[in-house]
């Protein structure tokens, strides 16, 4: 919409609710504080450990003697080190190509030669998939 009407209707908002969404605060108040909110964060973790997992076995029946990784014991990321010489952005180019795509380490200030992937959005079966199609982009190079 035009600025002056964004603007005077950004203004009200902020009159009203001092900025904030009152009404979806206090639904996440409520949630918070009941049991069930408890029992989602356990239900989150089980999930991630599994995926956690599944990145693992993937490396290790994919990549086993290629890469080094340590099994992180939370989080949502595991940080690979790939034991060959390799240029980091030919290797992300072919992972695109192959529909995988994952952070260079580089890019988050690590030394050359490491990846991060990210296991928490993906279920077991395409984690599995991504590593194969990651393999397939490292052995090609």
């Amino acid at each position: 919409g035009p600025k002056p009407v964004i603007e005077r209707l950004s203004d009200a908002k902020q009159q009203i609710d001092f900025g904030h969404a009152s009404f979806t605060q206090w639904i996440a108040n409520d949630f918070l504080e009941s049991e069930s909110f408890h029992s989602h964060i356990n239900s989150l973790v089980k999930e991630l450990e599994k995926r956690r997992d599944q990145i693992v076995n993937s490396l290790n029946f994919y990549l086993k003697e290629q890469v080094e990784f340590s099994i992180p014991q939370g989080g949502i990321h595991l940080w690979c080190r790939i034991k060959k010489d390799f240029n980091e952005m030919q290797l992300l180019e072919e992972s695109i190509k192959r529909g995988v795509i994952y952070v260079p380490g580089s890019t988050m200030g690590s030394q050359k030669g490491f990846v991060r992937f990210t296991f928490a959005r993906e279920d077991k079966e395409s984690i599995h998939e991504g590593i194969k199609r990651f393999a397939e982009a490292l052995n090609s190079l």
